[in-house]
């Protein structure tokens, strides 16, 4: 078996399986073109999921053979950053997380375990061998949410460079809203929090100025808002940022801020998001919010300890970014709504 690595990578995640413990054991191993998933082949959707909350602690799972046993197997982990055109053609290349390096399969006797030595977001499908196919997202220490939130072809976005990070603090206890706090602070990064649009706002301006600056706001979203302190409610007021005060907080900002970005779900999307950004940034000389999901996976050691992490989003995005988007997003982001003015110890689990 291969060494476990020192370092985990945990995210947010809400949905718990009830798991049974026994004795880890591979046998042959597929190999890395046996397990290659394309993924173009991974829509976005809500998948079964299968959590791991601790990699020291359990990280395999075991589909069994029963009276139908599983033939084939593919894995997709998370995708290296970069800008996946529609029809671009994948590889393993394409990978962040690598076959028989981070994760691996054995298939014996027509009982699949999949084993995942490094944390992340992967999906997981299964052919049997009356052809079913059934396709399964596991959040190993990652996060998506709740249990009916969709997942798909992921890839790591990075950390984006920024002035300042204001996120959202609602209770102190918001897994996604802490852990970016804490993988920000890890990384040096000028760090926030903000309890209501208001409290985003006096941060922003506590910025020294000129010039203006980059400055990126975090927590939950949805089209066209975000919650700052709020968490996952989105009743428009004091506490969540969307058309009824973004011309407001707009004018506050404006002689502080350049670039403004949402590490938010959603918020760019639909009319809604269109209509939110339009208001931003008719004084705002950037402004991108994202029309998909975000998630954050926080890197730890073997005593939990926050070591690092990076954003992760949606290699699909439903609108296109123009393409003087293009480089800034080999770094930064994808899927982003963007306006610019002209001139500014292993066990393994099986299923009860």
């Amino acid at each position: 078996m291969p060494a476990k690595a020192s370092l985990w990578v945990r995210a947010v995640c809400a949905v718990v399986v009830t798991l049974s413990f026994v004795s880890t054991v591979r046998a042959g191993l597929l190999l890395d073109a046996e397990l290659y998933c394309d993924p173009w082949s991974i829509p976005t959707a809500v998948y079964p999921k299968i959590y791991f909350d601790n990699l020291n602690t359990a990280d395999s799972y075991t589909w069994a053979a029963d009276t139908d046993p599983v033939t084939q197997a593919q894995i997709l982990p998370i995708i290296a950053a970069g800008v996946y055109d529609p029809g671009y053609v994948f590889s393993i290349a394409d990978y962040y997380h690598r076959p028989n390096v981070d994760y691996f399969a054995d298939l014996d006797g027509g009982s699949l375990t999949a084993t995942f030595d490094t944390a992340g977001i992967y999906h997981v499908r299964i052919t049997r061998q009356s052809g079913q196919s059934s396709v399964f997202a596991i959040l190993a220490q990652a996060a998506v949410g709740a249990d009916t939130e969709e997942t798909g072809a992921t890839k790591n976005i990075g950390i984006p460079d920024a002035d300042l990070f204001v996120v959202s603090d609602s209770t102190g206890d918001d897994r996604y809203e802490e852990m970016c706090n804490r993988v920000l602070t890890k990384k040096g990064k000028n760090v926030s929090r903000a309890t209501s649009v208001a409290a985003a706002a006096a941060a922003i301006n506590a910025l020294a100025a000129p010039p203006k600056k980059h400055v990126e706001l975090v927590g939950h979203g949805i089209e066209g808002a975000i919650s700052l302190g709020n968490g996952k409610v989105f009743d428009s007021g004091k506490k969540v940022l969307d058309s009824e005060n973004a011309a407001a907080f707009r004018d506050l900002i404006k002689a502080k801020v350049s670039h403004l970005t949402f590490l938010s779900c959603n918020t760019g999307g639909g009319t809604d998001g269109n209509d939110f950004i339009d208001t931003l940034d008719d004084a705002i000389e950037t402004v991108k919010a994202y029309d998909s999901y975000v998630d954050i996976i926080e890197i730890i050691d073997a005593d939990e300890k926050t070591v690092g992490g990076y954003f992760t989003t949606q290699i699909v995005a439903n609108n296109v970014p123009e393409p003087a988007t293009l480089s800034l997003l080999m770094v930064g982001g994808f899927a982003l709504i963007r306006r610019r003015r002209p001139a500014r110890t292993p066990g393994r689990m099986t299923i009860e």
